[in-house]
């Protein structure tokens, strides 16, 4: 018994050692494609008057991850949305706006697609936390294609996907999955 509780006190030694501790971080490698691949599901219930109208949403989204290098404790990441799918049921109406249709009919479909082809930077911290985003060229020739929509329509879809797609939305969404490491050395 005499042993169990010497060994008991030097694990217990051990522990509080800070030589034993460990720095947990990213170690992504400079040249490497990482992917992300999301799928959201929304069901919406409103009543009004009385009456009940239910709202489904889906949204998926691919997105890849090209680190450029890393300078002092940053990564330089090239980022893509590779592709982007959003269905929408309302009672009496489905729509769907995917990045992969060239369907000259669905102009939305169409701006996805456009939003698809332009890349944007991430600076990531080790420990997973976005220190800078610029998404700015993604937005700024997005209606180059699409001289026939009114500029009022324009700025009412900008508002739209900055809202879902955006900066602030996008370091949460991938944050959320990234920054789970503490930047201080754990035990």
């Amino acid at each position: 018994m005499n042993q169990l509780k010497k060994l008991t006190l030097y694990l217990f030694i051990l522990t509080l050692n800070p030589a034993f501790s460990q720095t947990l971080q990213l170690n992504l490698d400079n040249g490497k494609v990482y992917k992300q691949t999301s799928k959201i599901t929304s069901n919406i219930v409103e009543e009004s008057f009385g009456t009940f109208n239910e709202f489904k949403m889906n949204v998926e989204g691919e997105i890849s991850f090209l680190v450029k290098g890393k300078q002092e404790e940053l990564y330089e990441i090239e980022a893509n949305f590779d592709r982007i799918r959003v269905s929408t049921t309302i009672p009496g109406m489905d729509f769907v706006i995917d990045s992969d249709s060239l369907d000259q009919s669905n102009v939305f479909s169409l701006i996805m697609n456009q939003f698809t082809k332009t890349k944007f930077f991430v600076s990531m911290n080790q420990s997973g936390f976005i220190e800078n985003i610029n998404m700015d060229n993604l937005f700024n020739n997005l209606f180059n294609d699409f001289p026939e929509i009114p500029k009022s329509e324009q700025l009412v879809i900008l508002y739209n996907l900055k809202q879902s797609f955006g900066e602030e939305t996008f370091k949460g969404s991938i944050e959320m999955i990234t920054a789970i490491f503490s930047p201080h050395p754990v035990k």
